[in-house]
C-alpha cells in the first residue's frame, strides 16, 4: 500500500520506546523497554513493570520465576528467520499463538504483542 495507506496506526516504535498512534512525542509514549523490562509511559517506578523478557520468555511484571511465564519465543526448526511464540513455557505446537518472519527486536516484539491483544 505504500505511502498512501490511511488505515489505522495503533502503535510506533522508536528505539526502547513504543509511542500510542502515529506519533514519537514524548506526550505519546504507551510503553518504555528498559534493561528488558517493559514500563508503562516512561516511568522508572517498578511497580511500572508490566512485562520482562529474559532469554527467550517473557514474564509478567517484574519477574523470573517460572509460574509468571505468559509467552516463550522459539526460532522455528523449518523455516530459518521465522519466531514462534508460544503460551507460557510450552513448545507445543498447540500452543503457538503467533508467528512473525523476521528478526523483530525485543521492543519490536512487545509492540506487535500488544497490538495483536497478547499482552
Amino acid at each position: 500500500m505504500g505511502n498512501n495507506w490511511r488505515g489505522e496506526v495503533v502503535y510506533t516504535v522508536n528505539r526502547g520506546r513504543i509511542f500510542a498512534g502515529y506519533s514519537t512525542s514524548s506526550f505519546d509514549v504507551a510503553f518504555t523497554l528498559r534493561d528488558n523490562k517493559l514500563y508503562i509511559g516512561d516511568s522508572y517506578f517498578t511497580d511500572a513493570i508490566t512485562y520482562s523478557l529474559d532469554g527467550n520468555s517473557i514474564y509478567v511484571g517484574d519477574s523470573n520465576f517460572p509460574l509468571d511465564i505468559a509467552y516463550t519465543i522459539v526460532p522455528d526448526r523449518n523455516r530459518p528467520g521465522v519466531i514462534n511464540i508460544f503460551r507460557d513455557d510450552s513448545i507445543s505446537p498447540f500452543d503457538i499463538v503467533t508467528v512473525l518472519q523476521g528478526d523483530p527486536t525485543p521492543t519490536e516484539i512487545f509492540a506487535l504483542l500488544l497490538t495483536m491483544g497478547l499482552l
